[in-house]
């Protein structure tokens, strides 16, 4: 399987050879820009008070203020917030939920309790 860039380097016939994938389209002989694939996304930060919490049930359920609500795995909540995550997650906490992108399919890319 091809990388993004491999892709673009085999299928583009137009970028020139000496594209390395991380130029803008102004670097790249002044050709129609095409971006670059080590841009970074553009993420969405979910801010609040936690107002529900459900640590007991197979896959924890977390409701914050703004109306968000996040449902993760165990192994996630440790990752994210360590293995004392079900003492530090208390309902009225302050918390951010970081996610990769827009969308309800969006991953979840970090958690910190205030």
């Amino acid at each position: 399987m091809l990388n993004f860039k491999e892709f673009v380097q085999a299928s583009a016939a137009f970028l020139p050879t000496a594209w390395t994938g991380s130029e803008s389209g102004e670097d790249a002989d002044h050709k129609t820009p095409v971006g670059s694939v080590d841009m970074p996304m553009n993420g969405v930060e979910k801010n609040g008070v936690i107002s529900f919490l459900n640590l007991t049930a197979n896959v924890p359920e977390i409701q914050i203020t703004d109306g968000s609500t996040l449902t993760i795995s165990h192994a996630h909540l440790r990752n994210f917030i360590g293995q004392d995550y079900q003492d530090k997650l208390k309902k009225g906490t302050n918390i951010t939920i970081k996610y990769d992108s827009h969308g309800e399919n969006s991953r979840v890319s970090g958690i910190t309790i205030h």
